[in-house]
């Protein structure tokens, strides 16, 4: 099926919490913590969240942490924003599985790492005109936002 984009109707980011509370017990990672009944403690509710899926059905969670991450800006992030961003990583993401590359690699060639090879690709993308400049700047803004972060 390949990388694809899909939304959450709405995602609520609880706040995390040892003291008991009413409402349910939620392990993570081993770790339990409390989150409150009927939406208490709940810190934030966005709409139309998008996630970026790899072609076994996982989700890509390098991506993810970094959308979550746009959301705690200092300025608000749309969700058309946010789905623009993921849009961009998934299409990173197919190139990297497609290539066999590891975007975390570090080559001491700059040429080498995989921002470099991305963008070379998306300039021949540009001169066989199967994108518009425009879109490649977005892609390679998008990617260059996520790689500095991770």
């Amino acid at each position: 099926m390949g990388v694809r984009v899909e939304m959450l109707r709405q995602l609520e980011v609880y706040e995390p919490t040892a003291v008991p509370q009413k409402g349910g017990l939620v392990r993570t990672a081993g770790a339990p913590y409390w989150i409150g009944a009927e939406g208490a403690g709940v810190e934030a509710i966005y709409r139309h969240f998008p996630l970026v899926v790899d072609p076994d059905g996982s989700l890509w969670r390098d991506a993810g942490r970094y959308l979550l991450g746009r959301l705690d800006g200092v300025a608000p992030v749309s969700h058309r924003t946010l789905e623009s961003i993921a849009g961009d990583l998934a299409h990173f993401r197919r190139w990297l599985l497609e290539e066999e590359v590891d975007y975390l690699s570090a080559h001491r060639r700059p040429r080498l790492r995989p921002t470099y090879r991305y963008c070379a690709y998306l300039h021949d993308q540009i001169r066989e005109s199967h994108i518009q400049p425009g879109t490649a700047k977005r892609r390679m803004s998008s990617v260059q936002g996520f790689v500095v972060v991770n």
